[in-house]
Parts: C-alpha cells; structure tokens; sequence
C-alpha cells in the first residue's frame, strides 16, 4: 500500500512478529518500529537468501559516450541527449576490463559512481569531479541507475545462518539508522554497489562458532557511504568495505567511518577490513 501510494512509513509496533518469508521494500517506503521493542524475528525463515532487501537496477545508455572523459571533468560528452538522463540521476561509468585498480583484488573494475547536475543537448554536467579518466570505446560503458531509495529505522530483526539480514542493492539515499542485528553468519547489513547512502547507530552482532563470512556491515562497490555511530561485534569483521565481480563492481570510494566500535573475534584478522 505504501509504494501504490507513492511511498511512505510501513510501520511495525512493539511486539515479536516472526517473518518465514523475505521483506522487499519498494521505492521510497520506510520499514519503521518503535526501537528494539519492535521485534522481526527470521530465525525460522525458509528458501530465501537475504530476509530484508531493495534493489533498483541498471541499463546501458541509450548512447554511448563520445569524447574521453577526462580525470578531473565535470561534464560528459554524448553524440545526443541520452534517455532516462536528467537532475539527479546517479550515472555509474564501468569499464569490464580493467581490473588494473586493484593489484590484489582484479575482480574490481575501473570505474566509479557520479550524480548528474544538468543535461543540455548531449553535454552531461556532473555534480563533482570524476577520480579518473575514461577513453571512448572497448569495454567501457555508462549505466543509468534506476535507483531504489529506501530505509529501515528503529527496530530490532533476528536473522540465521547461512542469510544475509538487510540488504540494499544498487540504491541511492537509502539509510539503515537505529537498528539491533543478530544471528546472520553471512552479514547483518549490506550496501552493494549503492550511492549516497548511510548506516547510523546500528548494532550488529554476531559471535558465533560458526566461521563463513560474518560480517556485521558490508560497504560494496559503493561511493559517497556515511558510518557513523555504529556498534559492530562479529566473529570476522565488524566493517568490510570491499566488493565481488558482478556489472558495477568498481572500486570504493568517498566512505566516511566515524565514531563506532567495531570488533572481529578471530586472532588472525582484524575488526575492520577495508578493500
């Protein structure tokens, strides 16, 4: 009812609500409780992979770029205005070939994250600089983002192994604030391959005997990311900002980490792994 409506609070009062199925949140809804009172209990969920998920989605442009972009530009050139491109459109420049980026991690591509400011004929002004520079041609392909925003505020959720708690996919302005994660062997919370987005005073935890991923938040493949204020207690890494080879995987950039606690219970590794 709430994305029918164009968007809104779906709001979940105090109480022990057990959850079998995945929770998907469309454009511009809100997943709201009234703090750990408000209980989402996944422990006996069935065949899903990720018990709370948004995800917009991608597509070439409707041309391709037809000047270099140059480390530094502002705006990008195409041979005519492209479609679905206006204000505040996240652009997302990918270059499937060049895992040069990373000696240690070639699964990252060149690439990056950008915000369009203007569209005037086929000149494309971006709100920023880009970080690096793009020739015409080869593997080298902008997407237009069609973003989900969402958020998840004031609530406890209980997750299991072997799922992923929330996790927002290709999303824009989407926060996580005010949570208390527990019980994923896999990761409480993911940003993948998102843009402008925040987790803040969120409490994720998971010391278990159980080693796989353990994560308590995952910054992936993600630009312009704000954690702040969070508590992260996991067997493996508390905060890992890094990333896997899907279309959008470029490197990690502008991540703003500010005043958590962040700890991993493994001798070996540390609390927080930054790609």
């Amino acid at each position: 009812a709430a994305y029918a409506a164009g968007g809104g609070v779906v709001y979940v009062p105090a109480g022990t609500w057990p959850c079998t199925t995945q929770i998907v949140l469309k454009a511009n809804v809100t997943l709201a409780g009234d703090g750990p009172a408000s209980h989402l209990d996944f422990s006996s969920a069935g065949a899903i992979t990720t018990c709370i998920k948004a995800a917009g989605s991608l597509a070439e442009t409707s041309v391709a770029f037809s000047a270099t972009i140059t480390k530094g530009a502002t705006t990008i050139t195409f041979p005519s205005a492209p479609s679905g491109v206006a204000a505040g459109t996240p652009l997302l420049i990918y270059d499937s070939d060049d895992g040069g980026f990373n000696a240690a991690r070639d699964e990252y591509r060149a690439g990056e994250w950008c915000k369009v400011k203007s569209v005037s004929g086929g000149t494309v002004t971006l709100d920023g600089p880009v970080f690096s520079t793009y020739s015409t041609g080869g593997t080298r392909t902008i997407y237009v983002v069609t973003p989900v925003t969402a958020q998840v505020r004031n609530l406890r959720a209980t997750f299991k192994a072997g799922l992923t708690g929330i996790e927002f996919e290709l999303g824009h302005k989407c926060l996580a604030v005010d949570l208390a994660l527990s019980g994923s062997d896999t990761s409480c919370l993911t940003f993948d391959r998102c843009f402008e987005v925040s987790a803040e005073r969120v409490k994720a935890f998971d010391v278990s005997a159980s080693i796989g991923l353990n994560y308590g938040i995952i910054i992936s493949n993600s630009q312009r990311v704000i954690v702040d204020g969070c508590h992260l207690d996991t067997t493996r890494h508390g905060l890992a900002v890094g990333g896997s080879d899907v279309i959008g995987c470029v490197p990690n950039r502008d991540v703003l980490v500010s005043g958590n606690l962040i700890n991993g219970h493994l001798d070996s590794l540390p609390g927080a792994d930054i790609h």
